[in-house]
């Protein structure tokens, strides 16, 4: 799965302001901070309230 936020994150980039660009580096750090909060939790804490989950999944496909 790739994260590349933009094109510059990738090997083939051809942006021409790459070389003195800001927002590569502020879109670095802010994917870096996602996902180091996504490292506290696993699968099994998000699914956790299961019961409430399917209640709200059946209420939005059969309303």
């Amino acid at each position: 799965t790739s994260l590349e936020l933009v094109e510059c994150f990738g090997s083939d980039n051809t942006c021409c302001l790459a070389p003195v660009c800001v927002l590569r580096g502020a879109l670095d750090e802010a994917l870096r901070a996602f996902l180091e909060v996504l490292d506290r939790y696993t699968l099994a804490d998000l699914i956790a309230p299961r019961h409430q989950l399917a209640d709200q999944l059946r209420t939005v496909t059969f309303g």
